[in-house]
């Protein structure tokens, strides 16, 4: 199962600066447009380096961004994906303090964005990856988490077939369900090179 996480992580740090281009251009005044900019791309080199100061500059960048401009989804989207990687790093690093800092505000700000923008797939596939950090983390969690990952990730297919986080959420529940209850490894990778070639093509 270790192992199996690690692929995940390891394969999320590979596509990680093709994921920001799934997310619309930005549409806010230039000082908050500059801000969120400055942060996800912080968060994103942080994240590829492993380097947790510069992650947790992007997220304070982001988080004054979020506060500025409480009505735009742009910087409340990029503040979630910023609180899930650094939950993520928390997991995989084993320091507890960090990723119980930033799971909450994150799956609740992403809840929220799932909530009031429906129609949008984005926000979805990102809410299915947060609750599959959080399965990685605790796996008595898969019981409910599980379904709502996957059924989220299937929504924002229906909305957008292109969408690579989302066959990225499900290659991951495949790969991580023993095959007495569904999982698969092939089906796994079928996902993953599915989101492979929607990047490539993107």
């Amino acid at each position: 199962m270790k192992i199996r996480l690690l692929v995940i992580v390891a394969f999320g740090m590979v596509v990680i600066p093709i994921l920001f281009a799934s997310v619309p251009a930005l549409a806010m005044d230039s000082h908050i447009d500059s801000l969120v900019i400055q942060g996800r791309d912080l968060v994103d080199s942080g994240y590829v380096q492993w380097n947790k100061e510069e992650m947790l500059h992007g997220y304070s960048l982001l988080e004054r961004a979020a506060a500025l401009a409480r009505n735009n989804r742009y910087p409340q989207y990029y503040l979630a994906y910023a609180g899930y990687r650094l939950m993520t790093y928390g997991m995989s690093i084993k320091e507890d303090s960090i990723y119980k800092e930033f799971a909450d505000p994150a799956e609740k700000l992403a809840e929220k964005l799932v909530k009031d923008y429906a129609k949008l797939a984005e926000p979805k596939a990102l809410l299915a990856s947060i609750y599959g950090v959080e399965i990685a983390h605790n796996w008595t969690k898969s019981v409910t988490l599980g379904p709502e990952s996957e059924d989220l990730a299937r929504e924002a297919l229906s909305i957008d077939s292109t969408n690579p986080r989302a066959y990225i959420v499900l290659g991951a529940g495949k790969l991580n369900t023993p095959g007495i209850f569904g999982g698969s490894v092939s089906k796994a990778v079928e996902y993953f090179k599915e989101s492979v070639s929607l990047f490539e093509s993107a």
